[in-house]
This record gives structure tokens, sequence and C-alpha cells, in this order.
């Protein structure tokens, strides 16, 4: 996200070309943010 000119997150996964790799990284997302919810920050 470094590397340009990014507000959020999913600006950027939108900004990824190839929808498998896209459909990866929301999923990765979402997982964190479920695993966020449950057990908190570390």
């Amino acid at each position: 996200m470094g590397q340009g000119p990014y507000r959020d997150s999913p600006e950027f996964v939108e900004s990824i070309p190839f929808t498998e790799t896209r459909e990866y990284v929301q999923a990765i997302l979402r997982n964190a943010a479920v695993y966020k919810q449950l057990y908190g920050t570390p």
C-alpha cells in the first residue's frame, strides 16, 4: 500500500489487476477482521 496513492485497504485491493489475487486478498482481510472480532488484538 505504501507504493501508491491509496487512502485505505479496500481502495488498494480493488487496484489489484488479477481477479484471483484480488479475491484472495479480500478473503484474508475478511478473515483477519473476523479473528480480531473473536479474539481481540494480541
